[in-house]
Order: structure tokens, then sequence, then C-alpha cells
């Protein structure tokens, strides 16, 4: 590798404000000196290692953080352009940078269409210009790094965000079981001291049955008495049906505890085997207020849906945030006839290669004019203050570049919307894994 000592083009601007020795750089050549002369040229100030051959730099990346890799095209066994497809692969936060000479430029063109190199560098660069695009590199990993940053704070927000929308139906869900639950043990104390009195009265006749002697009649009449003023009848029918509420208001309680704590649970960092169903009815159930009021929600949820590698949390917020515009949607239909309810379907059902999750609606539909933008960052039609135009955006980030799936959409004016989820799902052996 020759390297001239004149300027073959204009130098690349940087931006000197990193501390570049903090990113490690590996060179990858099959031809030692021209290792020894980069290491003689660069290491004052980058932390370099070298590799001679592909084999020994994904050995090296197994065992060190790489921020850049820059490698020789021509080499035996393994071409750069291969070793930086498999680094693609393996380490793909890791800039990929491809020296290459003028015949070999096709290769270097390809790898870069496909997403397998940063940049390439011409074998006639000078020093000053390898310099200057592996400080590029350095700064393009940063970048990364920090959006990643800022991605994962922003998904946090954003989850405190929904918590704090839906804090006040979630409080009103529970405030209406417990209030019912307290209704009913005062009754039930209340009632109890009444069927204290009957059960003393019985004692009295019990203990003059046995004495035969006392005038039953008397007895008999006064328990009659008190039966009819204290409604046995009634108390009897309505004791048990009040133990049953009270379970019941338990219960759903627990459900939204249950369901909050799934939704609100610490972001995962990797993607997990998970039960899409269940995550489903966590959101319907800490949504509720959202749409009980405007729309009749119905599931229809493949019981044999397969487990699908995602990041639960996420996916849980592009279902709330789709359920909450399907609410609105058919709010803004009945605006007029607001006793007439909507419909909300949820579906899962499973592909040869994906799951499928459908949640339609019976709105007003999306208009033809709006149509490509409704993905759009900060595109909104609804009034200030229900909504900031990140929902679907949001969605469409989370489902197409985190997950690999896809989300499309259905529609027609004023007869509703259907919003189509695809994601990939665990193969086979990676599920009897996660059941074992």
């Amino acid at each position: 590798m020759h390297h001239s000592a004149h300027m073959t083009q204009e130098r690349p601007r940087t931006m000197d404000i990193l501390n570049y020795k903090q990113f490690r750089i590996l060179l990858v050549d099959d031809e030692v000196d021209n290792l020894a002369n980069l290491l003689f040229a660069l290491e004052m100030t980058f932390d370099l290692v070298t590799a001679a051959s592909g084999a020994e730099a994904l050995d090296i990346m197994a065992r060190e953080k790489i921020a850049v890799i820059i490698t020789d095209q021509r080499m035996p066994n393994m071409t750069g352009a291969e070793l930086l497809g498999r680094v693609k692969e393996s380490f793909p936060d890791t800039v990929r940078i491809l020296i290459t000479a003028y015949a070999d430029i096709d290769a270097a063109i390809s790898a870069i269409n496909t997403g397998d190199v940063y940049r390439y560098i011409g074998k006639d660069s000078s020093i000053d210009e390898i310099e200057a695009y592996i400080k590029q590199a350095i700064e393009h990993y940063q970048m990364k790094a920090d959006n990643l940053r800022l991605y994962a704070l922003l998904s946090e927000s954003r989850k405190i965000g929904a918590i704090g929308a839906l804090a006040a139906g979630v409080a009103h869900e529970i405030n209406t079981p417990t209030h019912y639950i307290g209704e009913n043990l005062r009754f039930l104390l209340e009632s109890f001291q009444n069927v204290e009195g009957v059960l003393g009265r019985y004692e009295q006749l019990k203990n003059a049955v046995a004495r035969d002697g006392e005038p039953l009649a008397a007895l008999v009449a006064e328990l009659d008495d008190f039966n009819e003023e204290i409604e046995i009848s009634y108390l009897r029918e309505e004791i048990p049906a009040a133990l049953k509420q009270s379970l019941e208001g338990n219960q759903r309680v627990a459900d939204i505890v249950r369901a909050m704590k799934l939704f609100c649970h610490p972001g995962q960092d990797e993607m997990v085997p998970t039960n899409l169903n269940q995550g489903i009815m966590s959101t319907i159930t800490l949504s509720r207020n959202e749409w009980k009021y405007v729309a009749e929600l119905v599931t229809q949820l493949d019981p044999h849906l397969p487990p699908v590698n995602c990041l639960p949390g996420e996916i849980n917020q592009v279902i709330l945030n789709i359920i909450v515009n399907a609410a609105h949607a058919i709010e803004e239909k009945f605006a007029s006839s607001p006793e007439q309810k909507g419909k909300i379907i949820i579906q899962t059902l499973h592909n040869d290669d994906n799951v499928e999750i459908r949640i339609s609606d019976n709105g007003q539909g999306i208009p033809p004019a709006i149509q490509a933008r409704v993905f759009d960052h900060f595109f909104t039609t609804k009034e200030a203050g229900k909504g900031t135009g990140q929902g679907l955006a949001i969605a469409h980030s989370v489902i197409v570049e985190k997950h690999q799936g896809t989300i499309t959409f259905e529609t027609s004016p004023e007869q509703g919307t259907t919003f189509i989820i695809r994601l990939p799902f665990l193969p086979a052996e990676a599920e009897q894994i996660t059941r074992t």
C-alpha cells in the first residue's frame, strides 16, 4: 500500500472535538509492511490494533470493543468486503472502511450499496486524508452511540408520558371497584348485626324446645316479626351478591395493577420471546377509560400464537397509540349522537413467517389527502392538546426500524380504518428453547 505525500483530493473536514484515543481502531492487511507504516503514521493520534487476516480480525472483535475497522480489499481466504459483511452481521455498531485500488472499485461500490461499508479509501490516499477519514468515522460512531442513548431516553419519556395520560383513566377504573367494595363491606357489617339478631332468637327457640315448657308460639311469632322487620329474604339474596361483587372488584383492581406493572416494566435492551396476546390484553385493561364510553372493544386473539422476539414495552406502546387513535376517530364520527357507540376489533393471527396484529375501528376513516402523511413526525389533525403527531411516527419507527416488521393500514372514509402490524416470529427451534 503506497501513501503519496501530496493531497489527491480536498482533505475532508472533521470536527476535532473528541478524544480520538479513547476509541479503538482495528487495521487489517495481510502485508506486514503496510500495517507497520500505518501504525507508525497514526499511533500518536489513535488507539490502534492490527490483524493480518480476516479470521484474526474477527477473533479480535469477539474479544474487544472496536469502534472502527479499516481493511484492505485484496487478502487471501477472505476479501476485505467479505470481512466487513461479516462484521456488519456480528458487530453492527462498528464503522466499516474499505481500502481499495482503482481496479477493485466495483467491489467497494457494491459493498457500500449493500450497507456493508461506511466508505472506501483509495490506496493512493495520503496519510493526512486517512487520518481525517478515521476521525470522521469515529465521529459517526459517537453520533450513533449518542443517538441510541437519546432514543432510549425518549422511549422512557414517551412511556412516562403515556402513563401520565392514562393516569386519570386508571385512577377512575380503580376508584369504581374500590367504591363498591367499600359500600358492600358497610352493607355486610350492618347486615351481619341483623343476622346476629336472627341467630339469637333461634337460640332462644332451641332452648325453649329443649325445656319443653315455654310457650313456643310467642317465640315463633317474635321470630317471624323480626325476620319481616329486617327483610331476611332480601338479606339472603343480597349478601352473597355483595360478596361476589366485592371479589370481582378486587380482581379488577388486581388486573389493573398487573397490567400497569407489565406496561411500566423497565425497557429491555435486548429483544425477548414475548406472548403478544398477553401484552395486548394488559394494554386494553390500562386504556379502558379511553375507549369504554365511545366504543365496544372486541378481541379475537389466536390462542396458538407463536412467541415473537421483540421489545415488549415498545410493542405495548404501539398498540396503545393505535387503540387511543381508534377511540378518538370513533368519538369524532359519533360526536352528534354520543349515545351511539362504535366498535374496535383487535385480532392476532399467524402467517407462514410472521405474526399479524389487526386493530380495526368503524370511525371516520383517514381522508385520502393525508393518508401519505400519517407516519410523518409531528403530523396530526387533532385539536391542540389532544395529539402531538408522534404516535404513528413512533409506531412506524418501532415496528419497521427496530423489529424489521411492517405496519400498514386500510381505510375508507366514514367506514373506518384497520392498522395491520406484521412481526417475524421465532423459528421453531428457538421457540422450543424458550419453552424448555
